[in-house]
């Protein structure tokens, strides 16, 4: 049976149409169409990784994340030969790539804060390693911890009017919060072709700290330039990429250091 016959029997999906989605590092992803609903369906090796996405989601349901889509059976997960499927909801909204290349290449103050404030929401509903995500193995220092999101790029954060919504824990792992912090500061705020926004870097940082909260800011903002440079160096040493992306990490590096953040 095809994986789109095995689809159609095991979730009862209508589906019109089914591509794979080249957009995905690892090829495991589909895009699915039906009258009603966009889904994406990602095939998995490794069961553990199914369970441990399976139980973040649900977990994480009171937050703008996908839904996992249950087979006819009642199960999370369908087996298609020796891989596993899991059924994705579609998000509603845009990717936040789109909704700034729209806006003139900008990301407004408020929707900044905003993410801010759901990306804390994430680390403190995952203070503890309950789902047997894996550590980070580098400069894991700090109290405060949580899951990390790891890849928390313009295209997997969703944004509906005020709401903003993530996607794509795949590359989940778990360690000090602000590690997460400081990889999407540097997505976001670092780069070639506009150098560092410290102005954009610290409207997240305030609206990611309670006001409260002055010495757990101090102390873990003097990691943030350390954490650019470990994560920059986690994935240069870890993966092959084309020149072009190369350089961005490895600009993303050296130019940790300009990074000015205010207490």
């Amino acid at each position: 049976m095809d994986l789109e016959s095995h689809i159609k029997d095991v979730f009862k999906l209508n589906i019109v149409s089914i591509f794979k989605n080249n957009e995905s590092t690892d090829g495991n992803v589909y895009n699915i169409k039906t009258n009603n609903n966009d889904y994406i369906a990602k095939i998995y090796d490794d069961l553990n990784m199914v369970n441990n996405m399976i139980d973040l989601y649900n977990y994480l349901d009171e937050m703008n994340i996908p839904q996992i889509i249950k087979t006819s059976y009642g199960n999370y997960f369908s087996k298609y030969m020796d891989k596993y499927i899991v059924i994705y909801s579609f998000l509603k909204g845009k990717q936040l790539s789109e909704f700034i290349n729209e806006n003139n290449n900008i990301c407004p103050d408020e929707i900044v804060k905003l993410i801010a404030k759901e990306v804390r929401k994430l680390h403190d509903l995952t203070s503890n390693n309950s789902f047997n995500f894996k550590t980070i193995d580098f400069a894991n220092n700090l109290n405060r911890k949580s899951i990390l999101h790891f890849d928390l790029t313009k295209e997997n954060i969703f944004i509906n009017k005020d709401k903003i919504g993530f996607i794509d824990f795949d590359d989940a792992k778990y360690g000090d919060s602000v590690c997460d912090v400081a990889i999407l500061l540097s997505f976001f705020f670092i780069s070639k072709k506009a150098g560092v926004d410290n102005k954009k870097i610290n409207i997240f940082l305030d609206s990611y700290y309670h006001e409260s909260e002055k010495e757990l800011k101090n102390e873990e903002l003097r990691y943030i330039k350390t954490y650019v440079k470990c994560w920059a160096d986690y994935i240069l040493d870890g993966h092959e990429f084309d020149s072009s992306l190369k350089e961005s990490f490895e600009f993303k590096k050296k130019n940790a250091d300009s990074i000015e953040m205010h207490i």
